[in-house]
């Protein structure tokens, strides 16, 4: 999972790493039902604590995140 300060760009090409601000392994879910738009979904688990998620075609992912008070 890579979280980049260059929002508007388009696909591989114009990446660059030098933009990346957190960067981290997660393991993706494979399903035969197929999610035809990217799904973004953000889950409050308590106060301080949560879970993102991400699902298109046949592929999800979860992680979980914590914020600081």
């Amino acid at each position: 999972m890579i979280f980049n300060t260059n929002w508007d760009q388009h696909g591989k090409d114009e990446y660059d790493t030098k933009n990346d601000v957190l960067r981290f392994k997660v393991k993706p879910i494979i399903s035969e039902i197929i999610t035809e738009h990217l799904e973004y979904k953000v889950k409050k688990i308590n106060n301080n604590k949560g879970l993102i998620y991400f699902a298109w075609e046949k592929v999800s992912i979860s992680f979980n995140f914590t914020t600081q008070k």
